[in-house]
């Protein structure tokens, strides 16, 4: 009797990092990292990229001229794609082997895209809406409950947990804005804290938006060495740049007063 059964086709993974990198803010890869991956000689892949037949738009969007040093020394012509130029350039790769590869490409990217972009809030987003929560309802906490149920209802989720990391911001913002006192919890005082000084407030906001500035070119340079710590310090240079906004928002006026104060000192 004939076997009809059909034998699973061998799983290939690539880790990210070893064929994606990013680039502005875009996983990439190379015509190198491809010619590696599926055994070919890096020559015989520029000549596939050069036959590729697509508009100019689109090689514009996703084909990258760069160059790389070889063995000895030299300088030799290279490319840079997108996923969508990857997709283009091996749809002609055929063979059991070159499928497994293609799948475990396209893994490499889809993981390098979710890590840019999660789909959920990361641990230390949750972190922060947890401590601003405690922030808000004082040393009694009897108004938890209460708080998240109103975050629920305004998102339309089962727990704050489950609301997507693209809304991330205005789930910060509806914290500084929502009308959660009175009924729900003691209105909360507008003033400093003691021992804290408006120029305290300011050297604050401003040293956070260099750092805000500066990491959205360091952040990628991390992702793409594998970096363990570049989600989290994403997570946290974000949610500092959210606070120190909220601080500007609502002492902006007195800090600048207060710095104008002490130029003139100076002067």
């Amino acid at each position: 009797m004939k076997d009809t059964t059909t034998k699973s086709a061998e799983v290939i993974q690539l880790r990210p990092a070893e064929c994606i990198a990013v680039q502005k803010g875009r996983p990439v890869t190379t015509s190198l990292q491809v010619a590696e991956v599926f055994g070919k000689q890096h020559r015989d892949v520029l000549k596939r990229l050069q036959m590729i037949d697509c508009s100019d738009d689109f090689n514009e969007r996703n084909f990258a001229p760069i160059e790389y040093t070889d063995s000895r020394n030299r300088k030799k012509p290279a490319y840079q794609m997108t996923k969508d130029g990857f997709t283009f350039l091996v749809m002609g790769f055929t063979g059991k082997k070159a499928a497994q590869f293609k799948e475990a490409y396209i893994n490499a990217f889809n993981a390098m895209e979710k890590a840019l972009h999660p789909d959920t809030l990361t641990e230390g987003q949750k972190g922060h809406i947890v401590q601003r929560v405690k922030e808000m309802v004082g040393e009694s906490g009897k108004h938890f409950q209460t708080i998240y149920h109103a975050i629920n209802e305004q998102f339309g989720v089962a727990t704050y947990k489950d609301i997507p990391a693209a809304r991330y911001p205005e789930l910060c913002g509806y914290l500084e804005t929502a009308p959660l006192e009175g009924e729900w919890m003691p209105a909360q005082k507008e003033g400093l804290a003691d021992g804290v000084s408006l120029n305290d407030l300011g050297a604050v906001v401003e040293h956070m938006r260099y750092i805000d500035q500066y990491w959205n070119e360091l952040g990628p340079a991390l992702r793409a060495l594998g970096s363990p710590y570049a989600a989290r310090l994403n997570d946290h240079v974000r949610d500092g740049a959210i606070f120190a906004g909220s601080l500007k928002r609502k002492h902006g006026d007195a800090i600048e007063h207060e710095f104008e104060r002490i130029r003139n000192i100076v002067a």
